[in-house]
């Protein structure tokens, strides 16, 4: 029965998020960037979930955000499935679990989503310039450390429930 109200509460705080992103985030900017806290979601709750609730989370979150960006895209369900299950294999394995390793991991994640982008648009629009990409990755990494002051502390005690790695006997 944990583990249920567990994963209704993620959920919850994903299209709780995601809405309140999609709502102001169009209002605040700052050197081009705008606020993406859906990363730093999907890397927090893989951090404490393992590997396989982190891919489902990151596949659920990335569906998500595909769905409303327009587009035939799959970019965010492919980018946010690899980095969740990829962040809690290395958060099982390798790292401690702290807000400090979740941030970066969350910013490397946006790092690498940006990259992704920024290849891209270089390719066909041919007009990107490499520094307005790098002054994007600043302003998100801003974005992504003031808005983990206020999300990290907030899915702590939903967290502290038995995973569900643990229940079914998989670690």
């Amino acid at each position: 029965m944990k583990n249920i109200l567990k994963w209704t509460v993620y959920s919850a705080a994903l299209f709780a998020l995601f809405s309140l992103q999609s709502a102001l985030a169009w209002r605040i900017g700052a050197f081009g960037a705008r606020p993406d806290i859906i990363p730093l979601l999907v890397v927090t709750v893989a951090m404490r979930e393992g590997y396989a609730g982190g891919a489902w989370y990151g596949l659920a979150a990335g569906a998500l955000c595909d769905a409303f960006t327009g587009g035939n895209s799959i970019f965010y369900m492919l980018l946010y499935t690899a980095a969740g299950g990829a962040t809690g294999y290395i958060f099982t394995v390798y790292l401690q679990k702290s807000y400090i390793m979740a941030l970066i991991c969350a910013i490397t994640v946006q790092t690498l989503s940006n990259a992704l982008k920024y290849g891209y648009f270089a390719i066909i629009a041919a007009g990107v310039k490499f520094m307005d990409f790098v002054s994007i990755l600043g302003a998100e990494a801003a974005f992504t450390l003031i808005f983990s002051v206020m999300l990290y502390p907030l899915l702590q005690p939903v967290a502290k429930t038995k995973s569900s790695a643990a229940y079914y006997n998989l670690l």
